[in-house]
This record gives structure tokens, C-alpha cells and sequence, in this order.
């Protein structure tokens, strides 16, 4: 069950059947009524079984989806987080995943591995682990594989069209049920077979918060959050994944590959991405700000890169060394 501004309530209610056909009205839908329960009707449908619902102001309705146990026609039906639209249909029984061209259904805004259970999910809108809009943490219930997932989903201004990736930020539960996140910003995370609430936050408090989306042709303001190295100097970085590259000071590496149009990009002289001073100083509080500028080169798209900063006292001890969240560089 989920609210919206408006005090309409929505209903996860799932299917009768492990692949249908369904025969009820409200089997494997997304329900709307008042709050009192009245004027119940069909928002969505082909939702086989929408385990949670989330919702954030001017986003709109998230649902996650758990395929079937076993569909002959399809022997690894993905697992989905959807955005759920008026009217949607979205698949089920029968298309999981994005649907054939031409097919009247909805894709999902996420494709996950086939039972992977995605359970009860979370926004985080305190913004407390990026300074992403629209993150969610998705809890992967899977028996012998639970983890809570960070999903990034990104809607297109003009479009609507939703891009989305995801990264583990904790694994090693038996069977993760539900998320949220506490007033100080760290994920809790019920684990149903433990009967335990595990609590999950960054490993420091410093952080790298991007304030658009990554899209080509355009300017990010980066802020940068380092508050127990106030005043210490700082160099920003960027990389982008495949082969080894950055050793950093605390020996982690970040990944470089050679071959992508991003390396060759910034590789030409005049060429730059990150707009931060080299060095900066952060200020009194422990920040410091800059741009991050993505080129209007259609070979970026789809590339996954990462940023960190290391900061540095004036004898040049190191302070804290701080990775962004993943970013995959979008269409404009």
C-alpha cells in the first residue's frame, strides 16, 4: 500500500496463478480507491506480482514485479521495476521485460535476473547517498542471494522515458524483505528468515553528490561533502570502468578503459570533464563544488563512469579518498 500528495491510495494485489491465464478483474493489477477504501478501481494492469510500492511527488508510482516460478514459454522470466502509469498494462501473462516492437504493453523501468525477488523498495529522499533525484533501494529477497540494490532511475524531461541502472550496495542476507531509510539517511533492512534489521550506510561520512542527470551536452554541478577533513585540499577525479587504472592513496583502484571514446575524448589536449580546481581546498565545513561536463558525443552514450576525490593537509596526509555512485551517461 502507498499514498500519494493527493491521499489516494494504491494496492499491489497480485496474481491467482504462477504463469495465468487469471480469471478475477483485480487479479495481477495495481489498484486506486480513496483513503477510506471507496471508489476502488483498475489503475494498471499486467503487474504479476507487485511485492511494493513506493511513490515520490511529480516521479510518479514505482512497483516492483516478481515473474513467474516457471513459464514454458519463457524458462527465465526477468524480474522488473516498473513505473506505473494510468492505464499501463505491462506485460503479464506472457511478456516479461521489454515487450516485441509493436506489442501494446509497457517495459519495465529495470530489468532484473530472473528470481531475484525484488521485495519491498525505498526512496531515499533525503538525497543522503547521491544528489540523485529519483534513487531507490530495492531489496532482493532471493533464497541464498539476498542484497539491497541502489537503483538510479532517470525520466526524461521532454519524453518521460525512464533510463535506469543498478549496483549492489549490500549482500550476504537470507531473504531481504523490506527497506527504508532512517532519519540520519542510513538503509534499514529487514531480513524475513533472520528476524534481524540490519542497518547499512557508506563506509565514511563524505560524499560525491551530482545534482543532474548524466546526459550528453551537458553541465553537472558536483558538490563534493568531506565534514571531517573541513579546510583540507582535494583532487577531483573521473575514470570510467573496464581495465585497471587509478590507484588511489588508500590503495583501492579506480578503472580505466583505454579504448572507449571517453579516454580518447579526454586524451586530446583542451579536452576536459571535471571542472573542480587542481588542487581545491575545501571550506570551513568540509565542501567544496565544481562541474562536471559531459560532451555532446553521441559514442559516450551508454558508458559507465565514476568520480572520487582524495583530500590532502598541507603536509600532504591523507584525509579521505570517497568514490561516487556509478553514472551511465544518457541520451539528450
Amino acid at each position: 500500500l502507498v499514498f500519494d500528495e493527493n491521499n489516494k491510495l494504491y494496492i499491489a494485489q497480485g496474481s491467482m496463478t504462477d504463469h495465468g491465464p487469471e480469471f478475477h478483474p483485480y487479479a495481477a493489477t495495481i489498484l486506486k480507491a480513496n483513503d477510506d477504501g471507496t471508489n476502488l478501481s483498475v489503475y494498471a494492469t499486467g503487474v504479476r506480482n507487485a511485492y511494493g510500492l513506493e511513490y515520490w511527488p511529480g516521479f510518479g508510482l514505482i512497483a516492483t514485479d516478481n515473474g513467474p516460478n516457471m513459464d514454458v514459454a519463457n524458462p527465465s522470466p526477468v524480474d522488473e521495476v516498473n513505473l506505473i502509469v494510468q492505464g499501463g498494462d505491462y506485460g503479464y501473462p506472457g511478456i516479461y521485460g521489454n515487450p516485441p516492437v509493436g506489442h501494446p504493453s509497457l517495459g519495465p523501468a529495470l530489468s532484473l535476473p530472473a528470481h531475484s525477488a525484488p521485495t519491498d523498495p525505498a526512496f531515499d529522499h533525503q538525497r543522503a547517498w547521491s544528489g540523485f533525484e529519483h534513487d531507490l533501494v530495492v531489496p532482493l529477497f532471493a533464497t541464498g542471494a539476498g542484497a539491497v540494490v541502489r537503483v538510479s532511475l532517470f525520466k526524461h524531461p521532454i519524453t518521460g522515458k525512464v533510463d535506469s541502472w543498478f549496483h549492489g550496495i549490500a549482500g550476504g542476507f537470507s531473504n531481504v524483505i523490506s527497506c527504508d531509510f532512517s532519519p540520519a539517511g542510513a538503509v534499514m533492512a529487514a531480513d524475513f528468515t533472520t528476524a534481524l534489521i540490519y542497518k547499512i550506510q557508506p563506509e565514511d561520512s563524505a560524499r560525491i553528490r551530482f545534482h543532474a542527470q548524466p546526459r550528453i551536452g551537458t553541465f553537472i554541478p558536483v558538490s563534493i561533502e568531506a565534514p571531517d577533513w573541513p579546510s583540507h585540499h582535494y583532487y577531483f577525479l573521473m575514470a570510467n570502468a573496464n581495465l585497471p587504472g587509478y590507484v588511489l592513496p588508500n590503495s583501492e583502484v579506480l578503472f580505466l578503459d583505454v579504448n572507449s571514446p571517453l579516454f580518447n575524448y579526454i586524451s586530446q589536449p583542451g579536452n576536459i570533464i571535471d571542472q573542480f580546481p587542481f588542487p581545491g581546498t575545501l571550506n570551513g565545513h568540509g565542501q567544496g563544488n565544481g562541474y562536471v561536463f559531459l560532451p555532446n558525443f553521441a559514442p559516450f552514450i551508454g558508458y559507465t563512469i565514476w568520480s572520487a576525490f582524495v583530500t590532502f593537509d598541507g603536509s600532504l596526509n591523507i584525509g579521505s579518498v570517497s568514490e561516487s555512485v556509478p553514472l551511465r551517461i544518457l541520451a539528450p
